[in-house]
């Protein structure tokens, strides 16, 4: 029987095809948004209007599903779309959802926030704004030797470890060349997270949260081309 969505059996409820094929389109719809594939890298874009709407329609749709005997399908719903791991942590059994971008309330420096980011992403070289600096920070901080000899090795991505500064960053650069920093990355195999300053969180310091982001392993054309 056919009843506000469901199909009533005797000992359980199933979900209609067309709530199935709504979700689908809504979550085609916002992977045609949020995220860019080339030919090296799969780029997602957290935009916050559209990963708030998504937020949304799929916080509805597991609404509805819980009611019903659905644990294989949110399975095959999210198999068939991985890219939504990259944006929402979804627990299966549960079916509770949490956004990865959101800024952490609790941290008070700059080093915390870019630890944060860090566990995350913990795949990624995660790459914060700092004014009008891009910077790798290092967590448990380290301290480095205050004189950098000229035959100091390379990073990845080509770049030369920073002087130490208090919040422990061993690598920087000017934002103006965040684009091609990352495509350097990139290229080299490496996944890249750029956290952007977003006004204060309070205190003074500045809210910092994903701007973009890079998976290795998926053309270079278009790659760090994301305007920051």
């Amino acid at each position: 029987m056919d009843f506000v969505g469901y199909i009533v059996r005797p000992f359980h409820l199933l979900v209609r095809r067309r709530v199935v094929g709504h979700l689908r389109e809504a979550l085609r719809r916002s992977e045609r948004a949020l995220v860019g594939r080339h030919a090296q890298a799969t780029e997602y874009r957290f935009d916050a209007p559209v990963l708030d709407a998504l937020q949304a329609s799929v916080a509805s749709y597991l609404g509805h599903l819980r009611r019903a005997a659905c644990r294989r399908l949110v399975a095959a719903v999210c198999d068939a779309n991985s890219w939504l791991e990259g944006f929402i942590a979804l627990d299966r059994q549960t079916l509770k959802l949490r956004r990865r971008d959101t800024a952490p309330l609790a941290a008070r420096t700059v080093l915390a926030q870019y630890r944060h980011w860090q566990r995350e992403f913990a795949d990624d070289v995660v790459l914060m704004k700092v004014g009008a600096f891009v910077e790798q920070l290092q967590w448990p901080p380290r301290r480095l030797p205050k004189v950098r000899p000229a035959t100091a090795p390379r990073l990845r991505g080509g770049l030369r470890r920073m002087r130490p500064t208090r919040r422990g960053a061993v690598q920087g650069f000017p934002l103006t060349q965040v684009n091609r920093r990352v495509a350097g990355l990139v290229a080299a195999g490496r996944s890249v997270t750029f956290v952007a300053q977003r006004g204060e969180s309070g205190g003074g310091l500045m809210r910092r949260v994903p701007l973009a982001r890079w998976v290795a392993g998926g053309a270079m054309q278009g790659v760090g081309e994301r305007p920051v």
